[in-house]
């Protein structure tokens, strides 16, 4: 939640958090399956509670943030835009879970939000999909870095989603195919842009938006008053 806030606060235009089910029900936001890498301790998330995970401290001394505490967080700060990214199960019971724990806790809390959930399994994201029938909530498929953008957009299209989320790498190898999706109806943002000139470039092709890690080079005249 430090993290978000921090970007909150220096006027990024929203968020994007990837999140896993707890055992109990809870959309916590994690990349990985389990907690290792970040708080020293394989606690899988799929296999604990909120509460076990919140008893563990991550960097700084953080405890790993729920989804409905990044929603509320965002909302305080205005209209602005959230990107839940859905990790991929690889187990059906669990993808079943996570679409309707996604679908109640988005359909109640993300009035005044703009939410778009994404994910690089389609399956899930159908699910998804299903449930989110009648909200405000855009589904986006993600693509890998080899995937090629043709066929990431044919699964946009396959699927009834509305946005296509490529990877920096893909855009710069097919850079029509911005064109092409825009054209269908199908708007696209790019992962991970860290330069400026990156998302120069993206800005020139067209894309919506650009998901990066340092908002505050790739946008430095909009937070160097922030950077002290």
């Amino acid at each position: 939640m430090a993290a978000v806030a921090a970007a909150l606060d220096d006027g990024v235009d929203g968020v994007e958090v990837d999140v896993r089910l707890t055992a109990d029900g809870v959309l916590g936001c994690s990349h990985d399956a389990d907690l290792a890498r970040l708080g020293g301790t394989p606690l899988v998330v799929a296999r604990s509670t909120a509460r076990d995970l919140r008893r563990l401290p991550l960097g700084g001394g953080h405890p790993t943030a729920t989804l409905a505490e990044v929603l509320a967080a965002t909302r305080a700060r205005g209209r602005r835009r959230v990107v839940v990214e859905a990790k991929p199960t690889g187990d059906e019971e669990l993808s079943v879970r996570t679409a309707e724990a996604l679908a109640g806790l988005l359909t109640g809390a993300a009035g005044g939000l703009d939410v778009t959930v994404s994910s690089f399994d389609p399956v899930l994201l159908g699910l998804l999909r299903a449930e989110l029938i009648g909200t405000q909530v855009r589904s986006a498929l993600v693509g890998n870095p080899s995937a090629r953008i043709t066929t990431v957009l044919r699964g946009v299209l396959d699927g009834g989603h509305d946005e296509l989320h490529a990877h920096l790498s893909s855009l710069r190898a097919d850079p029509d195919a911005v064109f092409v999706a825009r054209r269908l109806g199908v708007s696209v943002t790019c992962w991970t842009v860290n330069r400026r000139a990156d998302a120069a470039l993206m800005r020139l092709l067209g894309v919506e938006a650009v998901i990066t890690d340092r908002p505050w080079v790739v946008f430095e005249p909009v937070t160097a008053g922030r950077r002290g």
